[in-house]
């Protein structure tokens, strides 16, 4: 996200999950409330995905 990291965590006691922006890991902005995760999701990875493959999943008839 260009000079900015986003930090996913998993919100052990409290559930869910959450995250952070910073740009120098010193500075957090909470951005938890911004996050959205699929239902049934468990501890795992998360990647970059392109905004047009992001666009072709969105348009198609196969969604769960």
């Amino acid at each position: 996200m260009g000079d900015e990291y986003v930090v996913y965590f998993d919100g052990f006691a409290g559930g869910g999950y959450g995250a952070m922006k910073t740009k120098d890991f010193i500075k957090c902005e909470e951005q938890s409330t911004k996050l959205v995760v699929p239902p049934g999701t468990k501890q795992g990875a998360a990647l970059a995905v392109p905004g047009k493959v992001i666009e072709k999943l969105m348009a198609s008839d196969n969604k769960p």
